[in-house]
């Protein structure tokens, strides 16, 4: 059975137990369903769906890049799910607004762990860095203003914005790096332009061994003596065949 016929099995037996689960609760007395703690499944399990489909696949044709929706699916249901049961839960009021910089901040981890599974490559640091800037800067910001308050707020802040544009001043400095980074790490036909440069200098030393070893044995092929046939001996060879011609016609 293909990965893709055990994925579509999977989505139809999901489909079909929330079905049922569905109707139950519409007819069954007594029997209800809190939509506020199912709604972030639908996140979360299509987000599964695509690291089982990801695994399945052999590692030579796995492609990675279906990952990053992958992993922002997943990060960004649990923190849905965060919010909720501290909400509901533990009543933490105030929870949703505090815990703001997770949403950024999910889809800057799922950079991160699409970066450590592909084998880093250096093109996923570029929006899991900017994305984990801005989580930053929002956990800074809602945390002055929720945790700290009053006065206290004005003093952070007069050292958080100087702090963050200096931040932002060495993410610009360091990108023409990155971004000479991303250039050498693009992968075309599964190899990187060092490992392209790496193969090509291989191959040029391998085909200068081979046409030196093929010149050599033009050269000793030439320098070989020829051997000279004596006229006499092809009459001599020839003569039987000549008498034999003769014998037939008489």
């Amino acid at each position: 059975m293909t990965s893709g016929n055990t994925t579509k099995i999977t989505v139809g037996a999901l489909l079909v137990v929330f079905g049922a689960i569905w109707l139950a609760s519409n007819f069954v007395p007594g029997f209800e369903i809190n939509w506020e703690f199912i709604w972030p499944l639908f996140l979360i399990v299509p987000g599964v769906l695509m690291w089982v489909k990801y695994l399945s696949q052999p590692k030579e044709t796995r492609n990675f890049a279906i990952l990053v929706p992958a992993n922002t699916l997943i990060f960004l249901g649990i923190t849905f799910y965060i919010n909720i049961i501290g909400s509901d839960v533990f009543k933490v009021e105030g929870i949703w607004a505090a815990t703001a910089f997770l949403y950024p901040g999910s889809v800057a981890l799922a950079f991160w762990v699409t970066y450590l599974a592909s084998k880093k490559e250096v093109g996923l640091l570029i929006p899991a860095g900017i994305l984990s800037m801005v989580s930053l800067f929002i956990l800074c910001s809602t945390s002055a203003v929720a945790l700290i308050g009053g006065t206290a707020t004005e003093e952070v802040n007069r050292a958080l914005w100087p702090i963050l544009i200096i931040c932002l001043g060495f993410f610009v400095l360091l990108s023409p790096f990155w971004a000479a980074a991303l250039k050498q790490e693009q992968r075309w036909m599964g190899k990187t332009a060092r490992e392209w440069e790496s193969w090509s200098k291989e191959f040029g030393k391998k085909m200068d061994q081979w046409g030196q070893k093929v010149d050599t044995a033009f050269e000793e092929g030439s320098k070989a003596p020829e051997k000279n046939v004596d006229e006499a001996e092809i009459v001599e060879k020839s003569e039987p065949m000549a008498d034999y011609g003769k014998k037939e016609d008489a």
